[in-house]
């Protein structure tokens, strides 16, 4: 539960507190002995990466909870959503343009959060047929 209301405080108020990267990867590790393989925190990490801009120094550990999420949470619409926007920031359209057509046929209801979410993302892809200029 720490983890998740660190997360939410961090989002909330990231303008106006400052967490060590040393203090938020702790916070991390007592919620993952709690709950290893608990999506919610499993989010609430690569949310707080993301906002925190750690996720070039923490490739490695984005790669994997993505892995692991799409593995056995790929019901739920977040998982797409947080892997439609690693794809976008690593410029691997194919990667996101997957996640967005997975996570947007989950998201069917226009009400849900998510709908707009996936339409906002891909509003932001663009496509350029190849040429060859002579």
């Amino acid at each position: 539960q720490s983890a998740l209301s660190f997360a939410n405080v961090l989002v909330a108020e990231r303008d106006r507190l400052r967490v060590t990267p040393t203090a938020a990867d702790k916070i991390h590790a007592m919620a993952m002995s709690a709950a290893p393989y608990s999506t919610t925190v499993l989010l609430a990490r690569l949310e707080y990466l993301n906002f925190a801009e750690r996720t070039d120094e923490k490739r490695d550990e984005v790669e994997s909870i993505l892995t692991f999420l799409k593995t056995h949470a790929s019901l739920q619409p977040a998982v797409w959503l947080t892997e439609a926007i690693w794809a976008g920031q690593n410029n691997d359209p194919q990667r996101m343009v997957f996640a967005i057509a997975r996570g947007h046929r989950m998201s069917k209801d226009p009400e849900t959060y998510y709908r707009p979410q996936f339409e906002k993302l891909a509003a932001m892809l663009t496509y350029e047929e190849k040429r060859d200029d002579p």
